[in-house]
């Protein structure tokens, strides 16, 4: 197949154009999960409003996971990170939505979050930071 053609080249840039509309749109997503994951039951009962506390918390987890750690590497805070925080808490929390009763979502959105971090961006896996000096 070869090189990609533009690779590295402002053709290929996949940069976000607007970071309110990420903002935007991310609420949205968050809204609508919590309204699903609160109406799977079918009823208004504790479990329904266990699943929209849940849904909240995994989402707030992995915002403050990825946002915590792109900030100590990059040392700015961005909305475009909050919101990939935000979605990859939600999808670390979609493995038990609906089996868990319990507030103990925290930690594995938080996880999750941070391992789509390190996923998205290996050079931050590879960096200075990680790396022992040379010096010691």
């Amino acid at each position: 197949m070869g090189k990609r053609r533009g690779y590295g080249t402002a053709q290929l840039d996949y940069r976000p154009h607007s970071a309110f509309f990420i903002a935007l749109g991310t609420a949205f997503l968050w809204f609508g999960w919590c309204c699903f994951n609160g109406a799977s039951n079918s009823a208004l009962n504790l479990k329904s409003i266990m699943n929209i506390n849940n849904t909240l918390y995994a989402g707030a987890a992995g915002c403050l996971g990825w946002t915590a750690v792109d900030f100590a590497f990059t040392r700015k805070w961005s909305a475009v990170g909050a919101a990939s925080g935000i979605l990859a808490g939600l999808i670390g929390y979609v493995r038990k939505s609906s089996f868990d009763e319990r507030l103990d979502v925290e930690p594995p959105s938080c996880a999750d979050s941070l391992s789509r971090l390190a996923a998205s961006r290996p050079q931050l896996v590879t960096s200075q930071y990680l790396q022992p000096s040379a010096s010691a």
